[in-house]
């Protein structure tokens, strides 16, 4: 197994206007610039499995040119609530460089049209189970410059 490297980044960033909604990213926005900044990454494309509320969706439409969502908003065991696509969707019309997709990781990525896209960054935040998280970043690392978890903390299966 990889060593997991503790990253310390080398700024914060105050400038992105979080989202007024619950969510455990409350903070993390301020690290999307220095990911970038101290990795190389260019901010152009950004996609995200895991869209709940849309928190860090939005973080990452105030930095990305482009910003894909994607959720099957039927909620898991471990998020105790089921969020509405409706809400998320009326709230991203705020950022016209955000589409959503309400479907899983796998459908999203079974996309034959997506296939050969490339992606500056993946943030995944989903079911929260090793074996979707190691698949959906499994697929995801073969599309992305940069692939991000969250949750790596909170759920031991996530971190393995």
């Amino acid at each position: 197994m990889a060593e997991i490297i503790n990253y310390v980044p080398s700024h914060f960033d105050h400038n992105i206007v979080p989202l007024d909604v619950p969510s455990a990213w409350v903070g993390l926005e301020k690290l999307i610039r220095p990911i970038l900044d101290d990795f190389d990454i260019k901010p152009d494309r950004a996609l995200e499995f895991g869209v709940d509320w849309g928190y860090s969706l939005s973080a990452l439409a105030q930095v990305f040119g482009e910003v894909v969502g994607v959720d099957h908003f039927e909620g898991d065991i471990n998020c105790g609530h089921v969020p509405n696509y409706d809400r998320v969707a009326h709230t991203r019309l705020q950022w016209p460089n955000v589409k959503i997709y309400a479907q899983s990781f796998w459908h999203f990525f079974a996309n034959q049209g997506l296939v050969d896209e490339r992606w500056s960054l993946c943030h995944i935040d989903i079911v929260h189970t090793y074996e979707a998280t190691f698949s959906c970043g499994l697929e995801a690392a073969k599309r992305c410059d940069c692939v991000i978890f969250h949750d790596t903390e909170s759920f031991a299966d996530v971190r393995r």
